[in-house]
């Protein structure tokens, strides 16, 4: 299944590599031995994420890394919906804005927060791409949110169940040991039930003014993260213009902050490369140069960086099956 599209949290990955320095492995020899680019971004390519986890598993053979790094996992871990979290009134306040916005730090996964009398239920939802990584964002999310209680509330102690569609591990008192509370496991929902009144209490860090800046910063995330900035993105981005003189590949990758090698890895991860998107945005240039213009097609071949009209024109028909003068009379 690809999930390549899906972003999560680079705050995750930051916090799993340094989880693993405390379990004695080290993270630059890791990262050496996965050849893994970590961008200075918010946030990553969840198949980034994913194949740490799966060396995580299989070579370093550590269980339940998911709940451990959700139990490490501050407020301050949770980039801006974490401080807002901790802005809000009280918990309940704070987990309705998780459910606005967890978006922001793990797409493709959402919280519902429903009232059952006594009780507040967190439900955790997972889209289909996030089916094969279950386990982990079940154990993180939930995790997490009772870190995050603690971390609010020391001296108090968590009164709820966990609910969810975990397969019972041979382990399973170590969901218990390790939070304290009540994990039942080959359940068809994921669900953390919590007694209302222990999420109602006002927090000591509550800042009304702070709160609402940080939402609208939430917002606006969401709107930057509905369209991802892939690798094949930031190309497309720099390539669109200059198509007269492009940058040449070992250029561009300098322009972008990474090796070259690396730049065709990634290019090649996302099912292209280097001359399919630069030709992908000519002829797409073109192509609006033929409708909204009456330039003769050679004039529009040179502005859209093709030296030899005759060049234009078979590629033209290669990517579109339609001649330049053609599309013309068609638009």
């Amino acid at each position: 299944m690809n999930n390549k599209k899906l972003q999560i949290s680079s705050d995750y990955l930051h916090e799993l590599l340094s989880l693993l320095e405390t379990e004695g492995h080290s993270p630059l020899k890791l990262i050496d031995e996965l050849n893994l680019v970590i961008p200075k971004v918010n946030m990553i390519p969840l198949s980034t994420l994913e194949r740490v986890l799966e060396f995580t598993k299989n070579e370093l053979k550590i269980s339940h890394i998911g709940a451990k790094l959700g139990m490490r996992l501050g407020s301050n871990k949770h980039g801006i919906l974490g401080f807002a979290a901790k802005a809000s009134i009280n918990l309940l306040e704070a987990l309705e804005l998780d459910q606005k916005y967890l978006t922001t730090r793990i797409e493709g996964a959402s919280l519902g927060v429903s009232d059952q009398n006594e009780l507040t239920e967190i439900s955790l939802h997972l889209s289909e791409e996030l089916s094969h990584l279950k386990e982990f964002i079940i154990e993180l999310v939930f995790c997490s949110l009772i870190s995050f209680f603690y971390e609010l509330y020391p001296n108090s102690k968590l009164i709820a169940v966990v609910q969810c569609e975990i397969i019972r591990p041979n382990d399973d008192l170590f969901y218990q040991n390790l939070t304290q509370l009540d994990w039942r496991f080959n359940k068809p929902q994921n669900v953390l039930r919590v007694l209302t009144s222990q999420l109602t209490n006002e927090l000591p860090s509550s800042d009304h003014a702070l709160k609402n800046l940080l939402v609208n910063q939430c917002k606006q995330e969401i709107k930057d993260n509905s369209k991802p900035e892939t690798i094949a993105e930031r190309v497309r981005t720099v390539l669109s213009k200059s198509l007269i003189s492009p940058p040449k590949l070992n250029e561009l990758a300098d322009y972008l902050s990474i090796n070259e090698r690396t730049l065709k890895r990634r290019l090649a991860e996302e099912d292209t490369n280097y001359r399919s998107i630069l030709t992908q945005i000519r002829i797409s240039k073109s192509i609006e140069l033929l409708k909204e213009t009456q330039l003769p097609i050679d004039e529009i071949a040179h502005r859209v960086g093709y030296e030899s009209p005759n060049s234009f024109k078979r590629l033209f028909r290669q990517w579109t099956g339609s001649t330049p003068g053609s599309i013309r009379k068609s638009l």
